[in-house]
């Protein structure tokens, strides 16, 4: 079996005979290799995970050769990002359900999990998960919430196992699901299992409990939870997620509760976060509120929060609206409008974006508070509508911070139209936006020539101004265009996996 000093050194002379290597550095076939090989080993600061997360982002079908190396690898991390990995390149239903089942639970648990809220898995894959003995009982829970969603009849058995089952989160979900499929259960056994529970096990059973009612709808729980909202046992984030369920399924009755919570006097901060709740559960409720609320006239925050949501209920000034929060700088405003983005359709979120990325790069010089906001935007629009995207790339200067901005937001999503675009770009040396405008190249073209294959060893090797997840991408495209990369992994597979 090959020592991996050997390895390296083997694979290093084989591409440096062919011309690539770049002498008096440090070597970037060995660079590359060395990637990879942390890639596939348990390194104790986590960095493996990251640097998967970074590959799997490329979504280049010649990973297919390492994410199946990886699918059966001892830890459970490595496998689930594997297994991710292969399904995020094939098409719905492209994950393979035998690896899956043949992974560490915990494994399971994650990809399950992801690839229900990403729609990885076809109605088949799901039937068929569902009738694993050696399923747990969350993923079984989630995968019966997913049928049960789409109006699918579900068999009802393992469900009332889990609902008498000593597990209480389990349970307390168990009987929510039964009741929303029509199945006659005693709900006021659970919740008096809830109040008797020791503190950790009835604060897991009452979140997953505020959760199922919330995300599936289910109505007939309505009196519990105003039961359960009425004590002063709650702390305030459990309170906000249980009037938020309250909320999905009776909204009336849940901004009576989310009153009373607010109380009497309470202080501007009080007045904020209780707002960003409602405008979580319910934005058009905030009409409400304008009632309920007792700031100053002059409490430019609280009306901005007030015409956002009030906007995007009424489906009306959302632009403008929102945008005028979003200059506001507070950050849990802003997170809530960002979330609020994913749901609003592109025709309303794209403008919303555009005017985050040109606050940010119109300023000269470029306000720093700013940047993350405007990659965001950037990323976003590169899913949404990338020809205006690259329509900002071909107006920025070059090594500009505007174009390093438009250039990450390039690199989040694979897009055929990019390679023309980023090709015109002028790359004057080895700065940041030359080094991100050499990686979207080479993740689109067919071929590199010497110059520019060699120029990406460099990055792979730290000499490109780029963090470490965009260096181990450069290494997998160093190795792909220099044609090694089916030696590379053949020989890498060899070599042992130190113990964590």
């Amino acid at each position: 079996m090959l020592r991996r000093s050997t390895l390296l050194t083997t694979l290093a002379c084989t591409i440096a005979l062919a011309g690539m290597a770049t002498q008096g550095r440090t070597d970037p076939a060995e660079a590359s290799i060395k990637h990879l090989q942390q890639v596939l080993t348990v390194q104790r600061d986590g960095s493996h995970l990251a640097k998967l997360a970074s590959l799997r982002q490329l979504r280049d079908p010649s990973l297919r050769m390492l994410f199946g190396t990886l699918v059966d690898h001892e830890d459970w991390q490595i496998q689930a990002h594997a297994l991710l990995g292969l399904a995020e390149l094939g098409e719905e239903g492209g994950l393979d359900l035998d690896a899956l089942q043949a992974a560490d639970e915990k494994a399971r648990k994650v990809v399950i999990a992801f690839g229900l809220e990403q729609g990885y898995f076809t109605g088949e894959q799901i039937a068929t998960m569902l009738e694993w003995e050696t399923l747990d009982a969350f993923s079984r829970l989630r995968l019966a919430a997913h049928r049960l969603t789409r109006g699918e009849t579900i068999d009802t058995a393992p469900l009332e196992a889990l609902s008498l089952g000593e597990a209480l989160p389990a349970a307390t979900v168990a009987t929510a699901l039964l009741i929303q499929a029509g199945h006659p259960v005693d709900l006021d056994g659970v919740l008096a299992r809830i109040a008797n529970a020791d503190p950790r096990p009835r604060q897991e059973a009452l979140v997953v409990l505020f959760e199922v009612v919330r995300d599936q709808g289910i109505i007939v729980a309505s009196g519990a939870l105003v039961s359960l909202l009425e004590g002063d046992t709650l702390d305030v984030p459990l309170r906000e997620l249980g009037i938020a369920a309250l909320i999905a399924i009776a909204p009336d009755r849940g901004y009576e509760a989310w009153t009373a919570a607010l109380g009497d006097s309470p202080t501007h901060r009080d007045e904020v976060r209780a707002l960003l709740a409602l405008l979580e559960a319910d934005p058009s409720l905030t009409s409400r509120a304008r009632n309920t609320i007792t700031a100053d006239e002059d409490d430019a925050l609280i009306d901005l929060l007030l015409e956002a949501g009030e906007a995007v209920s009424t489906g009306q000034n959302i632009t403008t609206r929102l945008t005028a929060l979003l200059e506001r700088e507070h950050r849990a405003s802003t997170a809530w409008v960002l979330r609020t983005l994913e749901d609003l359709p592109g025709e309303e979120a794209i403008p919303i974006f555009e005017r985050m990325l040109e606050s940010a790069i119109e300023t000269d010089p470029i306000d720093r508070a700013r940047i993350p906001l405007a990659i965001e935007a950037s990323k976003s629009l590169m899913g949404l509508d990338p020809q205006r995207l690259l329509a900002h790339l071909e107006t920025t200067d070059d090594d500009s911070r505007a174009q390093q901005i438009v250039l990450l937001g390039l690199l989040e999503e694979r897009s055929p139209q990019v390679l023309e675009t980023v090709a015109s770009v002028r790359r004057i040396g080895a700065g940041l936006s030359d080094s991100l405008t050499l990686l979207l190249e080479a993740r689109y073209a067919d071929d590199l020539d010497p110059i520019d294959l060699r120029s990406l060893g460099v990055i792979a090797a730290g000499g490109g101004r780029v963090s470490t997840a965009y260096q181990v991408q450069a290494a997998w495209l160093y190795l792909k265009h220099a044609g090694v990369l089916d030696d590379v992994m053949t020989r890498i597979a060899l070599v042992p996996k130190p113990a964590p």
